[in-house]
């Protein structure tokens, strides 16, 4: 799992945004960034589903 992928899933949002902004200074494409986002969130909705997340 990308590193990306396990800050998003896991709610790391300072973590997530230092390794957004580490990608970005390091020239990968926006849309590799974004792939990784929209599989970050496909963990966070299995999660919801098995119930290991949940909105208050």
């Amino acid at each position: 799992m990308h590193e990306l992928v396990k800050a998003m899933s896991d709610m790391q949002e300072t973590e997530a945004l230092g390794i957004v902004d580490d990608l970005l200074a390091k020239g990968e494409d926006p849309q590799k960034i974004l792939d990784l986002s929209s599989e970050a969130m496909k963990v966070v909705g299995e999660r919801y589903q098995e119930g290991t997340y949940f909105l208050p």
